[in-house]
This record gives C-alpha cells, structure tokens and sequence, in this order.
C-alpha cells in the first residue's frame, strides 16, 4: 500500500529541491520504502527516487533511521530537517509538543556539522578528504 507522508501534505526533507512523497507500508504495519522527489542542480524536472528498508544491516537502514527520528522529535509537518538551534530548542523546552517546521536546515550548516562528524568520528583529515552531500552516498 502506497500512503503519503505526513498528515495533509508531502514533507520536504530539507534544503531547497527534496520532498518526501510516500512511504510503503507492508500489509502487517512495517515501512517498507519512502519515494523521495528531488530536484538536482543539473535536473530540468524533479526525480523521484526510492529509499528502501535494509533488512540485512539493521543498524544503519535510513528508513528505520528516519522513522526513529520522526517519533522521536515528534514531528508532524513542515521541513523534515529544521536548522539545529530549531530542532534543539524543541527537545529541550517542548519536548512531547508536535513539531512543525517551517524553516529547513541551510546547506552550510549542515555541511559544517558533516565536516566535525568525519574529522572528530571517522578520524579523517579534512584537507585530504573532501565532505560534501555526496559523501553519504553509499559509494563514497
């Protein structure tokens, strides 16, 4: 069964040209997949591409990884990714209260938080290893 995200509308994932469209959902309740939208810099016309669940390493399925995310700041509509000071503030002041975003992440603060994440976790140089959204591409 096919069924949109979020209550009324798509959710946009974060930043300009990617929305959240649908998700799968199994007949016994699971989430199966989601079909994301997104527009690239070089694309005439949004793409819809699928992201699906990982059975077989559980740990970093971004579809449960998403899942969890959602219940766990409680959001219900808006920008799926708000800037962090948003996001923060919520958790510590409204925790339980429905999240709505109506502001998305920036580029360069995401981008400045993927950098500290792979100098501080993966123990990378920043100077040899280049950060960009495509380092989270299963490829890179």
């Amino acid at each position: 069964s096919y069924f949109p995200v979020g209550k009324e509308h798509p959710m946009p994932v974060g930043g300009e040209g990617a929305v959240m469209k649908c998700q799968v959902i199994h007949d016994n309740g699971d989430v199966r997949a989601f079909a994301v939208e997104i527009q690239g810099k070089s694309d005439d016309k949004p793409v819809r591409l699928a992201i699906l669940k990982d059975e077989r390493c559980t740990d970093f399925c971004l579809v449960t990884l998403i899942l969890w995310y959602i219940k766990t700041f409680n959001i219900e509509s808006g920008y799926l990714f708000p800037p962090f000071k948003d996001i923060i503030d919520h958790w510590q002041n409204k925790k339980g209260q429905p999240m709505r975003n109506a502001k998305h992440i920036k580029y360069v603060s995401f981008l400045k938080v993927l950098k500290k994440l792979v100098v501080e976790v993966c123990k990378r140089d920043p100077l040899l290893f280049l950060v960009g959204t495509q380092t989270l591409r299963k490829s890179a």
